[in-house]
């Protein structure tokens, strides 16, 4: 989300007796929510709130995350050894 403009109510859910609940279609066919996609829970985003995350995305972020660090580390390691070789 962007901006609070960007912001979508699809609807309710009820939560059944196995803690199970059903994502309503117009939410998965924006989300590009597939059968079998795996999705994190995640809390304190909001106070007392949950959201949804497809673990693709959060996927994403770390290796995204992972891929910056190894790249700022090599680019240290290079500084380092120029600063010895002087």
């Amino acid at each position: 989300m962007n901006s609070i403009s960007d912001l979508q109510v699809f609807g309710t859910v009820t939560v059944g007796e196995r803690g199970q609940i059903s994502l309503p279609q117009e939410a998965r066919e924006k989300m590009g929510i597939e059968p079998g996609a795996k999705l994190l829970i995640v809390s304190g985003v909001f106070e007392g709130s949950l959201a949804i995350v497809p673990q693709s995305i959060v996927t994403d972020i770390i290796k995204g995350s992972y891929q910056n660090a190894l790249e700022r580390l090599m680019i240290s390691k290079e500084n380092n050894k120029e600063n010895a070789d002087d």
